[in-house]
């Protein structure tokens, strides 16, 4: 009996220690408790990632080119974040690549570009590793790729294998490394989880590198994340050069409103000079953690998120690749430890007045950590309003009194000033209105200041006693990302009894205006989406609504978040249209009508905003048309080369931001240079290179026939190379060597040769 005891206490230790070290290899952040509701959009975004359950000790390191890891997980790239690790083969090709665990080829790709060869293989534990840029592929992987290019009749292939076709073991070599897709020559490798989510290698035992070295933290940005917020009392971007893995501010950073923040940062390992991507971000104000994020694994739904991760407007400016230190309204990347939308963002209205500390910190896989420490000048400062002077009263209003103490009247006059200072016991205050005694005189001018409670002078307006005439006024617009901007310049300071009016058709909206300086006043207001004709601003006197100033009618196009619409520009020649899932927020759109080399370019804006599902845009055809080119990178790149369903129109879709768009005719195909054919031993050896002048090779149509045969010859997109080497020998006396090309256009070329 007591041996049966001493069995099962045996079997219970045992399974203790077996779940125990089995919880090691179940990875997850630590997230508070998950919501009960299913619907819950957190609970949506990280539930299918709050466990990883792969053998995290079992995969081997992939290829005998190096141990060293050039590019690390999740690291910027333009249209996605880096899904592995690149591994330097010393820009050297046919290194062995191994299979990291036993497993089956699952795909086979040759592209034309991006990654060019590539495998995935499958493995037991549901994950999946990646192995790209190849050169080539073991005999066994190379006779189902020839198999498979014949059948189509391309060189480029995308196949899907079952587990008993190809499978691999361990250290196997599956492939050699090379440089086909994008150079140059390096191993790109990942590991992806069952539904083929990119997971960081660097949680997998056998791809950790020791390291020393913490990361560099290179730039800072600080900004206003609206419109009436600043820092300094700057709107624009304030950018910090920092150079350092220990750095604090050396003075407060003065701030008001919504503030952003935004970092880009660099890690290095100890023995090699390659700047890779951190894995840990922390925000921190008051010792209160406001934000952070971590790269343990990204979802392929969402790569172009990526965008939402890294500020745009700067990328574009060519000023820095800048992480966000706050999360983006619809970011669902499943990086942030479950913190909402919004989260990182600092409001001011929240604070106290005074100063609050903040700490970023960032960290690599081996916990190396960097520090900027620093401190905010948080000011409140109310916002005052010149209402009237009527019966001996000077009327203001106040948005938040509490954090007003005195308000100074300076009356100036040709010889003399005065100036009298009032307590707010003093005064009468009916909610907002602050009305203050005044003795109606011709004064040249009048100066307004308040004395916060931090007794800081934060306010203060002069404007003359003499009411506003059209003379003194200038009155212009701008479109900001999702409103209209009003400027109101007066060359004279005046008495501000006048009012600015946005007209949509039938409807005049009040545009609430703010005095910045003694001569300028700015207000913002959103458009309305379903008003889609014309628009004027009015400014107007507040007595008599006599006009004293108007703009141009314009015509601008507001797209709302989660809605759908179409608007017709060009005398109806052009179709714009969205739906609820085309856009993250609201913005405006504009465009202008340039011409460059007698091309008509329509140019959208604005193009440093990132598209969710994308916007269509329909050109009315006719029989000179030719295809919709977006311009990327100074480039024309056709869009609607696949058939359009409906013939009466050309559609493309604005996929990632706006664009240049234009309409081209490619009537020049492609051309065939530089054919070398051989006839070496009876086997046959060819070489050409090819260019197309616009819309670029269809390759689907790229064709080689020996003798009528169909051939698949190998071809780099990157170099512009084709080349043939006919594995059996071809006996007959003359070969006949046929070679046709097609562009996007339709254009074709064909060269023919005969070797004897």
């Amino acid at each position: 009996m007591k041996i049966e005891k001493l069995k099962i206490l045996f079997f219970v230790a045992l399974l203790i220690v077996v779940l125990t070290n089995l919880n090691m290899y179940i990875i997850g952040p630590a997230h508070p408790k998950p919501s009960e509701s299913k619907t819950d959009p957190i609970n949506l975004i990280y539930e299918p990632f709050e466990r990883l359950t792969p053998y995290f000790s079992k995969y081997s390191w992939p290829t005998d080119a190096s141990y060293k890891i050039t590019s690390s997980f999740a690291e910027f790239r333009q249209s996605h974040f880096h899904g592995g690790i690149d591994i330097s083969t010393h820009l050297k090709e046919g290194f062995k690549v191994f299979a990291a665990l036993d497993g089956y080829v699952a795909k086979i790709q040759i592209l034309p570009n991006g990654y060019g060869k590539m495998l995935y293989l499958k493995h037991p534990d549901g994950y999946y590793t990646t192995y790209a840029h190849l050169k080539d592929f073991n005999d066994k992987i190379k006779n189902v790729v020839y198999r498979e290019q014949l059948k189509k009749g391309t060189y480029f292939i995308d196949i899907d294998l079952d587990s008993m076709e190809v499978p691999v073991k361990q250290s196997e070599v599956i492939a050699y490394t090379g440089n086909t897709g994008a150079g140059p020559p390096h191993l790109h490798f990942e590991i992806r989880d069952e539904n083929l989510n990119p997971v960081n290698p660097a949680l997998f035992t056998n791809f950790r590198i020791k390291d020393y070295t913490p990361p560099l933290i290179k730039k800072i940005f600080i900004a206003a994340a609206d419109n009436w917020s600043s820092v300094f009392d700057k709107s624009e971007y304030q950018i910090y050069k920092i150079n350092s893995s220990n750095f604090k501010f050396n003075r407060p950073i003065n701030i008001k409103g919504k503030i952003k923040l935004g970092i880009e940062t660099k890690d290095y390992g100890n023995d090699y000079s390659a700047k890779t991507g951190v894995y840990h971000i922390e925000f921190f104000l008051n010792d209160s953690l406001i934000y952070q994020q971590q790269y343990d694994r990204i979802p392929a739904e969402y790569a172009q998120e990526i965008l939402l991760q890294y500020d745009l407007k700067l990328l574009l400016e060519n000023k820095g690749k800048f992480q966000k230190l706050y999360v983006e309204n619809g970011n669902n990347l499943p990086i942030y430890n479950r913190l909402p939308y919004g989260s990182g963002i600092i409001d001011c209205s929240k604070l106290t007045d005074g100063l609050h500390d903040f700490k970023i910190v960032v960290s690599d896989f081996s916990n190396n950590k960097s520090v900027v420490n620093g401190k905010f000048l948080v000011d409140n400062h109310p916002t005052l309003k010149f209402l009237d002077i009527a019966d001996s009263t000077l009327n203001l209003k106040c948005d938040n009194i509490n954090k007003i103490t005195k308000i100074i009247i300076e009356t100036i006059n040709l010889n003399k000033s005065s100036v009298d200072s009032f307590s707010l016991n003093e005064l009468k205050i009916n909610n907002s209105i602050i009305s203050i005694p005044f003795k109606e005189k011709n004064y040249r001018s009048i100066r307004i200041s308040i004395i916060n409670n931090n007794n800081r002078k934060t306010y203060s307006s002069l404007f003359k006693s003499k009411e506003i005439n059209s003379k003194d006024v200038s009155l212009n617009y701008e479109i900001t990302d999702d409103h209209i901007k009003c400027i109101l310049t007066t060359s004279d300071n005046q008495i501000p009894n006048f009012k600015s009016i946005l007209i949509e058709g039938n409807k005049n909206r009040i545009i609430d205006l703010v005095q910045v300086n003694e001569n300028k006043y700015i207000g913002f207001i959103e458009p309305d989406p379903s008003h889609k004709s014309y628009r004027k601003i009015k400014l107007i006197k507040q007595k008599n609504e006599t006009v004293l100033k108007e703009t141009e009618d314009f015509l601008i196009y507001p797209i709302k978040a989660n809605s759908s619409g179409t608007y017709t520009l060009e005398n109806g020649n052009i179709t714009i249209s969205y739906d609820s899932n085309s856009v993250y927020n609201n913005f405006i759109i504009t465009y202008d009508v340039v011409f460059q080399d007698g091309i008509k370019i329509y140019r959208f804006y604005p193009q440093d905003i990132l598209l969710k599902k994308g916007i269509e845009i329909k050109f009315k055809a006719n029989e000179n048309f030719g295809h919709i080119y977006f311009l990327r990178k100074g480039k024309w790149i056709i869009q609607n080369w696949k058939n359009n369903s409906d013939s009466n129109y050309l559609t493309a879709y604005f996929q990632r931001t706006l664009n240049d768009v234009t309409i081209l005719k490619d009537t020049n195909p492609p051309t065939i240079n530089n054919l070398r054919v051989k006839n070496i031993g009876n086997k046959i050896h060819i070489s050409c290179k090819f260019k197309d002048n616009l819309s670029g090779l269809d390759y689907d149509k790229f064709k080689m026939y020996i003798n009528d045969e169909l051939v698949i010859p190998e071809i780099n997109e990157e170099k512009r190379i084709v080349q043939y080497v006919s594995e059996n020998k071809i006996l007959s006396k003359t070969k006949r060597i046929n070679i046709e090309i097609a562009d996007k256009a339709g254009n074709i070329q064909q060269i023919y040769r005969e070797i004897k």
